[in-house]
């Protein structure tokens, strides 16, 4: 794996959520997958962060789009991360379209398969 692989891997991952919504997203955890949220409530495990992440994507607007600008790969080549930024339009309760940007980094680990998947998730 190359940092420029894991950057083509991540924007993977975001054209996969974008056209799946929650199953896109959490189909890229590992089974121990880590997301940190801003609340503290962390969500382990792919299944969880799929239950966890289905509303979001449910809300007709709602949308995470994000691109990464950096990476790199341990020398051993099992874990990497990719960083970048995100943009997360929302729709609020009375149907007001909101919009956020921030920052994210995402720890990816190889499997035992050779496929890579986040290990941990966490944006600002």
């Amino acid at each position: 794996m190359t940092i420029e692989k894991l950057m083509e891997l991540d924007m993977e991952f975001c054209e996969t959520t974008a056209k799946l919504g929650a199953s896109g997203w959490a189909r890229f955890f590992g089974p121990e997958g880590l997301m940190l949220t801003k609340t503290g409530a962390n969500i382990l495990g792919s299944d969880n962060i799929y239950r966890a992440m289905k509303p979001f994507f449910e809300v007709k607007g709602n949308s995470l789009m994000w691109s990464p600008e950096g990476g790199g790969i341990s020398e051993g080549g099992d874990l990497g991360y990719t960083y970048g930024k995100y943009i997360r339009q929302m729709t609020d309760q009375e149907g007001k379209a909101l919009k956020e940007t921030g920052r994210y980094l995402t720890i990816w680990r190889r499997l035992e398969d050779g496929r890579y998947r986040i290990e941990l998730d966490v944006g600002n």
